[in-house]
């Protein structure tokens, strides 16, 4: 399955210089309706391995010179790899329930998004894939509401970030990596999206809003994998904070 999303030209900050940068935004990713996401449940991608013995059906979607991998595992009905929403953050209750692992936890509409964006559940084999060696300079990013929840109040396998005292100097990452044409590291860009490593509590802070990180680092890149990082440990070397991210757009 393949998916235009527009490209923009955005304008710079100085109306004098002519450097502009393309924004891939999937603003036009297809949603039938507001409040809603995309999950293939009529199994339409192409059938495979769901890596633990299962079925699973993988969609390539494209957005402008993007593209990355929608996995459906028809065991459990849920995704991996990426897929994109439009829900708003006011569908439900931060505080009492669980939050829907399609959702931001602040809306594109609450940072002028009016858009979709996409969630990624990534593994080893779901990279963001570009069609040309590309000079990534940004990507907008948010805490999903799964993991945001799971942070702050614990959950059945992760633990409350800060423990009961809130004194565990807790943290919880995103790694981008870049990788050229030979899928050779170019470069490393973290970004922390818990961070209870402060002596004073009150500087503590789980990632609430929409931020724009600077990816420049990697350099001139074919693909970026998306790996994190957790101070609760999982087994085989994995995490237990559940390893979501919001994306709302790339700037090149």
């Amino acid at each position: 399955m393949s998916l235009a999303a527009t490209v923009v030209l955005s304008a710079c900050n100085n109306d004098d210089d002519p450097v502009k940068d393309t924004v891939i935004d999937f603003s036009n990713l297809t949603l039938e309706e507001e409040e809603t996401y995309y999950l293939d449940s009529e199994m339409t991608g192409e059938k495979g391995d769901d890596g633990w013995g299962g079925d699973a059906y993988f969609s390539e979607i494209n957005s402008g010179i993007l593209s990355f991998t929608h996995q459906y595992n028809a065991g459990w009905g849920g995704f991996a790899g990426y897929t994109y929403s439009n829900v708003s953050d006011a569908t439900y209750n931060k505080e009492e329930t669980d939050a829907d692992k399609f959702l931001s936890y602040q809306s594109a509409a609450a940072s002028n998004y009016d858009k979709n964006y996409l969630i990624a559940y990534p593994n080893k084999t779901h990279n963001l894939k570009f069609n040309t060696v590309t000079a990534i300079k940004t990507i907008t990013i948010n805490n999903n509401g799964t993991a945001y929840l799971s942070m702050k109040n614990g959950d059945a396998f992760a633990k409350k970030f800060g423990g009961e005292d809130g004194n565990d100097p807790d943290f919880f990452k995103v790694i981008f990596t870049g990788l050229d044409v030979d899928g050779k590291e170019t470069g490393s860009v973290e970004f922390f999206l818990a961070d209870y490593r402060f002596e004073d509590n009150s500087q503590d802070y789980i990632l609430e809003d929409w931020t724009t990180v600077d990816l420049t680092g990697l350099g001139e890149v074919k693909e970026i994998a998306i790996n994190f990082d957790s101070t609760d440990p999982g087994y085989g070397g994995g995490i237990q904070t559940p390893s979501y991210l919001a994306i709302g757009q790339l700037t090149y």
